[in-house]
């Protein structure tokens, strides 16, 4: 099964990722140096909105367990290593009270999945929550969609 992840940012990204490389564009044109910072801004934005449109990403559920397809990073995850999920609102990198599911791994198994690096936990790439944007279900809808594929009643 493939839940793909939600649009909605990835276009709001790439609208304001235009504007902005379009404004910082004109007044880099009209001599105004700062247009230089706007123009980094809306580069980001680009980034995130091209990145969102690329094929094959998403969450891929099968017999065997989950494997996260992103732009940004790519990861897997065994049923057998998870003990349960649950739902939750959590800090996620830069952003406060997102909708998350946290994934319970077994004792030992989940030392694995924790951010390693500064980078990785500032622009939240943690590998013990997946984010309720996929295949348009809530986090607790996401939980019991997981639950089910891995107690094999899917």
């Amino acid at each position: 099964m493939l839940l793909k992840p939600d649009r909605k940012g990835t276009y709001i990204a790439l609208a304001l990722g235009v504007l902005f490389a379009a404004i910082g564009a004109a007044m880099i044109a009209k001599g105004t140096y700062a247009g230089v910072v706007v123009a980094l801004i809306g580069a980001v934005g680009l980034y995130a909105g091209i990145g969102g449109i690329v094929p094959g990403q998403g969450l891929f559920l099968d017999e065997r367990g989950f494997r996260l397809e992103s732009f940004g990073k790519s990861w897997s995850a065994e049923w057998l290593e998870i003990a349960g999920f649950i739902p939750k609102r959590v800090r996620v990198g830069r952003r406060a009270d997102v909708d998350v599911v946290e994934i319970q791994y077994q004792p030992g198994v989940g030392d694995r999945h924790v951010p390693r690096h500064l980078l990785g936990r500032f622009i939240g790439i943690d590998e013990r929550y997946l984010v309720a944007a996929y295949g348009g279900q809530t986090n607790t809808q996401l939980a019991e969609t997981l639950e089910r594929y891995r107690s094999g009643a899917a």
